[in-house]
């Protein structure tokens, strides 16, 4: 169940509009303004950085941080996900799942 809150999480924040620096910072300003588009503010900024650090540490390509920090709709996380690679999506979803676990629940 966590993995697949983080997976819907990160989609609902990779699918905000708007542009990044094409960067993983950028890919991070660019979850923070999705979440704060849907009203959630700061309460999921351990899983932001739970995907930046993924990005930083696990060596995404420049390929995949374009994707993900260009302005995209729909199944844009999709087509985003796909460059990375399946051991760089398991350790994401993973670092994402752990911080939505540590979250103080509502």
């Amino acid at each position: 169940m966590p993995k697949l809150l983080a997976s819907l999480l990160l989609l609902m924040a990779a699918c905000s509009g708007g542009s990044s620096a094409s960067t993983c910072e950028g890919y991070g300003d660019k979850m923070k303004a999705g979440l704060a588009y849907a009203g959630k503010g700061d309460d999921f900024g351990p899983m932001v950085e739970a995907a930046v650090t993924s990005c930083k540490e696990d060596g995404w390509s420049q390929e995949a941080i374009d994707c993900f920090t260009a302005p995209r709709r729909g199944q844009g996380h999709k087509v985003c996900d796909a460059k990375l690679t399946p051991e760089q999506v398991k350790k994401r979803d993973d670092r994402a799942g752990k911080a939505l676990m540590a979250m103080p629940k509502p």
